[in-house]
């Protein structure tokens, strides 16, 4: 009775031991006469795709590979077939590749399902870097990754879906860098970071899009667009800066097809060419259910947040159902260099739109309006209040008709923000947008996901005041030297300039919050450190020191 049990083990361990052999390996030194393990591993990524059996992880060695990548196998709903990089970044290397369309990419994953994509990165592709395709698509991540000089999009995500349908859901884009996207001239299609044609139950967050290339197609580039087909997605905590001949930092687009419930929150979007956040509706396409909050929004070339509901084809369509809450607009409108009637904003809303909510917004030093500039046919489908509005100007606009509306409950004063220059733009002590918010919209946190409200009334704006860190507090900062800040280098220096004593915790972080490095217990009176910035890109971070009777917060800028 024995025998049967130690044959059971047998085969059990046996199985054990297949699961294991579903690892494979790539590098650039190995061999595709190779069995794929991390001793012998293949030559060719593709080769590794087309013959590995069982496939649970490829291991890419990091290194430089000069080939075209599909991925068309489909892993399992809790076993995705998982493609990651080990000692080092495996980069992609386009050069001299053809692709044979603007929707065709370096990297792809083609009709295939349960896919993950992990420290990647893609350059010099001729068109699409990361391409997700194909109807009945599911549950796809890229993650960690990175794209640089594609001549179409970064990560393009098309479900290939009639109107109507719905071929792609649950798509994951992540902490990825998407750099000179859409630099094909003349001919850079699409966006930075594109969804469309029915992509359904989406999140993208955290990635940081800048330097948008030199495509010259009406519209483009875009840093992130929802549009054409897309429902229940996320767009949240990405950093959208320096996108030229831009149409919008992010947009949310109906096009021929619906666009609903999408949520737009906690990104930081400036100095884009024309617009921060736009929402549109073209081709007889509708908007239905968008949530724009805790966004900050500055230093835009044309309109900080725009609404427009045309179509070049003369149907009927419309945008109805958008809430603007909460969201810090500064400083645009100054540089729009594309010309067009529209000389730029804080927010501007024109065209077939109905119950569209403005509320809890700061709108400061932008160009021409500072108010609400919204059609004057639509101005009671446009509900707007509890906005702090510096310097309203009331100008009305002939043709089309349009007037700037300041609202119900407006706060018309200047923010006094912590320190604008740096680009801190919380909210200090003697602040009138602090309480002055109307508590029914009002998110549960903040930009910075901190909880509101802190008072009995929500503030205006992104960020929810912090009563811990007081006036004296911010003035405890001028103590702390940083520096070179901006810097060219790979090192920036802290030191304290004047004697403190006790202790304090240093975080280091992206905009969007992700942490870079943390140390406790940082002594004041020997402070004295170096940060290392090697390997991170040119853009903005956060430096918090806090401790007691200390609040100090600084943006580093490295170029």
């Amino acid at each position: 009775m024995s025998y049967p049990k130690i044959w059971s083990l047998a085969a059990l361990l046996f199985t054990c031991c297949l699961a294991q052999a579903t690892n494979y390996y790539v590098s650039t030194t190995g061999s595709n006469t190779h069995p794929g393990t991390q001793n012998e591993p293949f030559q060719s990524i593709q080769y590794a795709l087309d013959n590995a059996t069982e496939l649970e992880t490829l291991f890419i060695e990091g290194g430089t590979y000069n080939e075209r990548v599909v991925v068309t196998t489909s892993g399992s709903l809790g076993q995705p077939i998982t493609i990651t990089s080990y000692n080092g970044v495996a980069t992609i290397d386009g050069t001299g590749i053809e692709l044979y369309g603007p929707h065709d990419g370096l990297f792809e994953v083609r009709f295939a399902s349960h896919v993950v994509l992990d420290n990647i990165a893609v350059q010099n592709s001729a068109y699409i870097g990361f391409l997700i395709f194909g109807n009945n698509v599911s549950d796809v991540t890229i993650r960690n990754c990175s794209t640089y000089d594609t001549g179409a999009s970064g990560i393009y995500a098309n479900g290939q879906a009639p109107v109507g349908g719905y071929g792609m859901r649950d798509i994951l884009i992540e902490d990825n860098t998407i750099e000179l996207a859409i630099n094909l001239s003349p001919g850079g299609y699409e966006e930075c970071i594109s969804l469309t044609e029915g992509v359904r139950n989406f999140i993208v967050r955290r990635n940081e899009v800048f330097n948008g290339g030199t495509g010259t197609l009406m519209g483009g580039p875009i840093g992130i667009d929802a549009k054409n087909g897309v429902r229940d997605g996320e767009i949240y905590q990405n950093l959208v800066y320096d996108i030229n001949n831009s149409s919008a930092g992010i947009y949310v687009d109906a096009y021929e097809r619906s666009a609903r419930n999408i949520r737009v929150y906690q990104n930081e979007i400036f100095n884009c060419e024309d617009i921060g956040v736009s929402i549109g509706a073209e081709q007889g396409g509708t908007v239905d259910s968008v949530f724009v909050y805790n966004n900050v929004v500055y230093n835009n070339g044309a309109d900080g947040i725009k609404l427009t509901g045309f179509s070049t084809d003369g149907s009927p369509n419309d945008i109805r159902k958008v809430w603007i809450y909460n969201n810090t607009v500064y400083g645009n409108g100054f540089q729009n260099t594309l010309g067009g009637s529209n000389p730029g904003g804080a927010i501007w809303i024109e065209g077939d739109t109905d119950t569209i909510v403005v509320k809890n917004n700061i709108f400061a030093a932008n160009n021409f309006n500072n108010g609400v500039y919204v059609y004057s046919s639509n101005r009671d489908k446009v509900i707007v209040g509890n906005n702090l509005i510096d310097q309203p100007v009331g100008r009305a606009w002939s043709d089309p008709p349009m007037e700037e509306l300041n609202g119900q409950s407006a706060v018309l004063s200047a923010p006094l923000f912590m320190d604008v220059t740096n680009l801190d733009f919380r909210l200090s002590a003697a602040s009138p947008a602090i309480n002055a918010g109307d508590n029914t919209l009002a998110p549960a946190v903040d930009f910075n996901g901190m909880p509101r409200p802190v008072g009995e009334a929500v503030d205006v704006g992104a960020l929810e005041f912090d009563a811990n860190v007081s006036t004296n507090d911010v003035d405890a900062a001028t103590d702390l030297m940083v520096f070179p800040n901006p810097t060219t280098t790979d090192q920036i220096t802290l030191r304290m300039n004047s004697p403190h004593s006790g202790t304090a915790t240093l975080t280091f972080t992206t905009v969007t919050g992700q942490c870079l490095r943390m140390d406790n217990n940082v002594r004041l009176e020997q402070l004295d450190k170096t940060i290392d910035l090697t390997g991170l890109p040119n853009g903005y971070y956060l430096l918090r020191l806090r401790g007691e009777g200390l609040a100090v917060y600084k943006t580093i800028i490295k170029q």
